[in-house]
């Protein structure tokens, strides 16, 4: 009798520590330094130690928010598209912003040396509106 209260005990025991991950689904819009992170932290487990089984699905900032919004997917990475449709009343919410500053760089011809001497040669007009609508 004692045999099966110890048995009855330790598999109560054992199955109550013995849980599935729950499993998400991230979207992303491409591999770049911003998201590097998800894939990296997958890899190295922290995913897995905090109980989730992670899916990282590629799509499009449009797909990427109508698969958010219609439950499809759990999280999107892409903010500007969120807020967007935060603002607009869709049913999100920003849950994280990781990235310290801006992820953009602007790259100018050589002949300029800085961001306001682009901006003077546009206002004098002496660019073609052909280079101004390629800039």
């Amino acid at each position: 009798m004692k045999r099966i209260l110890w048995c009855l005990f330790i598999i109560a025991i054992l199955h109550s520590s013995v849980q599935a991950a729950d499993k998400i689904r991230i979207g992303f819009s491409a591999l770049i330094a911003s998201y590097s992170s998800l894939p990296v932290g997958q890899k190295r487990g922290f995913f897995q130690e905090e109980g989730l089984q992670a899916e990282f699905i590629r799509m499009n900032a449009t797909v990427g928010l109508a698969t958010l919004i219609s439950g499809e997917i759990d999280y999107y990475t892409q903010l500007g598209g969120g807020v967007a449709a935060a603002i607009g009343g869709a049913p999100v919410k920003i849950a994280a912003c990781y990235v310290p500053g801006p992820t953009a760089t602007l790259v100018a011809r050589p002949e300029f040396k800085s961001v306001q001497e682009s901006l003077e040669v546009r206002r004098s007009g002496s660019m073609s509106s052909a280079a101004i609508s390629a800039s």
